[in-house]
């Protein structure tokens, strides 16, 4: 990655910078919510219900925001997004304070988060794309990319050591983590968002139109099926607990270690991701890589040793990095910006559910062979469906870089 010229675009930093910070704060309190939910009512279901409705709007809102994000002003749109989540995370400090053991308020304070999240998160890719030059953008998005699995990594144990002080704690470095991210938004000078006319559609039909515009891209349907592909059958995070007791013979330090390895690869890839901006062929890339996602995921399956089994899961981990950071790049690339905030809509609600129906697969394969059995035939699959999709959509081989920009 070549940081040079993205550390002296000022609004690129600014905009990573909250990011960063707000991303830590909502991955320390994803482990800070149940961990409250269960000292307040001792129960593990009510804890589970907390987690589901901090994303249920994910899937419920994130079209619809997609949609406001193509039609008002993405930078508004951000700031408002980040005050309703100061105010819901201040009004659930305000009950821990309080000492409340109601249940509800939680539940209902952890929906309008997650509703803040689903609109901030549609109109971010097009307000990135306004910061950055095509020149920078392969590299500005393996920044992102990096920053991701950083925060993966660092945010729940942060959260857990921050709920070990304090219950309130990991929710008020929240708080003043979505100020901080408000607060570089408007320092930043970037208009966010290209003139546009008034569209007096309805709702529906800017919908429609987004999905419209997503089927006619093949290539980004292309990426998209290529993405939904390998998570679906490729995706066995579920499984790491009962690996750890059954194969490793070890306890939660071990799981904390499976879940920690695929961020760790990406990380380390991000680190070394300089020769990605020079890739013409991206979208040819992008099913290569989840390929080799596939591939390392059947020695994962296979590995006896846990040091091995750590090693193929940085590896995919490393893989899902730059399959990651060339789809986003040839979304931002190849969607004009009146569409820009539809297709990030359609792409989040992909990206939220793919992985989930990968979880439950692996589950139910396991459950109905073996442990092993589901982790190598998802790889096998995964590299299998990534094959017959690129021989079905030929405009994945035929997409090139430099024409799309």
């Amino acid at each position: 990655m070549n940081a040079v010229p993205l550390r002296r675009n000022r609004d690129f930093v600014l905009l990573q910078t909250g990011q960063l910070l707000s991303n830590l704060g909502s991955r320390m309190t994803s482990i800070a919510y149940p961990l409250l939910v269960l000292a307040m009512t001792g129960s593990p279901a009510k804890a589970g219900f907390v987690a589901f409705a901090r994303i249920l709007p994910v899937a419920l809102f994130t079209l619809p925001a997609g949609v406001a994000a193509d039609r008002w002003n993405r930078r508004r749109m951000m700031i408002a997004a980040d005050g309703v989540r100061v105010v819901a995370v201040s009004v659930l400090v305000a009950t821990i304070w309080l000492d409340s053991t109601l249940f509800w308020p939680v539940a209902v304070i952890a929906f309008v988060e997650g509703v803040g999240a689903a609109f901030f998160t549609a109109a971010y890719p097009g307000a990135m794309r306004s910061v950055v030059s095509v020149e920078q953008l392969p590299d500005a998005v393996a920044a992102q990319t990096g920053r991701m699995a950083v925060v993966q990594l660092a945010g729940s144990p942060l959260g857990g050591a921050l709920y070990t002080v304090g219950r309130s704690v990991p929710f008020v470095v929240d708080v003043v983590s979505y100020v901080f991210s408000a607060v570089s938004l408007i320092a930043m000078r970037s208009p966010f968002q290209l003139e546009r006319e008034h569209d007096p559609s309805p709702l529906r039909s800017r919908l429609v139109e987004g999905l419209r515009f997503v089927w006619s891209r093949r290539v980004i349907m292309g990426i998209f099926l290529v993405d939904s592909n390998a998570m679906i059958f490729g995706m066995p995070s579920a499984l790491f607990p009962a690996l750890a007791a059954h194969r490793f013979h070890a306890g939660a330090g071990t799981v904390g270690l499976l879940y920690a390895a695929p961020y760790a690869g990406a990380l380390a890839a991000s680190i070394f991701s300089g020769w990605i901006g020079r890739i013409s062929r991206q979208a040819l890339a992008v099913a290569v890589f989840a390929g080799a996602w596939g591939l390392a995921l059947i020695g994962f399956g296979f590995a006896e040793a846990l040091w091995l089994a750590l090693v193929f899961l940085a590896l995919a981990g490393a893989a899902d990095f730059v399959s990651a950071a060339l789809r986003t790049t040839i979304v931002l690339q190849a969607t004009p910006d009146p569409m820009r905030g539809r297709v990030s809509g359609i792409e989040l609600a992909q990206v939220a559910a793919a992985p989930t129906l990968g979880n439950v697969e692996a589950g139910l394969v396991a459950a109905l062979t073996s442990l092993r059995f589901s982790i190598v035939s998802g790889g096998f699959l995964c590299v299998a469906g990534t094959a017959v999709l690129v021989a079905a959509i030929p405009d994945i081989v035929r997409y090139r870089a430099r024409a799309a920009t």
